[in-house]
């Protein structure tokens, strides 16, 4: 039997969403921009096809919510966005539909994201190219992007000033090795910070 809608009460836990009565009966949960979309009123009779398309549309209202919630923190690739929906366990079809409205309406931009993680790996962390372009490789984004972005951004002079910072910083606590233990501990940490063997030889060559 279709339920007929006789009232219509805003929940009090979040604003944006209503509750469907049938008398006393509750129906269903659907948001405000749901409700809209559908034309939901009192008086207003469900038919089973109408509830399915519903719940499917509030399914991806769901999706919705989450990925906001996502953005609002800090921005995202599209891959990093994807993955955390999914792990949520919203449907994979949900996931892709949302994903792609987001590139669509420009709140994802894989670009965007890479340039502000290059920014921040070099200002914050100082890490070398190398390093950087692992991190973005998990976030996927495209190698092409990255190489470009990084030429852009990121010199080789910017590199070697880093470079010698972290060198500068890590010497003080090898103070009391020799000298060419010192350089291994030293290339093996600019190494793994993600610079070049040419730049880390120039480093160490102007410290020790």
């Amino acid at each position: 039997m279709s339920p007929l809608i006789t009232k219509i009460i805003r929940q009090k836990k979040n604003n944006n969403r209503y509750s469907l009565m049938c008398g006393e009966e509750f129906i269903i949960g659907i948001a405000d921009e749901t409700m809209i979309e559908f034309n939901i009123h009192p008086g207003m009779q469900l038919s089973e096809k109408t509830l399915d398309k519903l719940k499917k549309k509030e399914n991806i209202v769901a999706v919705k919510q989450q990925a906001w919630r996502f953005l609002a923190r800090r921005e995202h690739s599209t891959k990093e966005l994807s993955d955390k929906l999914l792990h949520k366990n919203f449907s994979p079809a949900d996931v892709k539909f949302i994903i792609e409205d987001l590139i669509n309406k420009d709140y994802l931009n894989n670009t965007r994201f890479a340039r502000q993680l290059i920014n921040e790996e070099i200002t914050l962390k100082r890490n070398g190219p190398r390093l950087i372009k692992a991190n973005l490789l998990k976030k996927g984004i495209d190698m092409s992007v990255t190489d470009e972005l990084l030429a852009e951004i990121y010199p080789e002079n910017r590199q070697s000033e880093n470079c010698h910072w972290l060198a500068g910083k890590k010497l003080n606590s090898l103070v009391q090795l020799e000298p060419e233990k010192q350089k291994k501990r030293l290339a093996d940490f600019l190494n793994r910070k993600g610079f070049t063997w040419e730049i880390i030889s120039r480093v160490i060559g102007e410290l020790i």
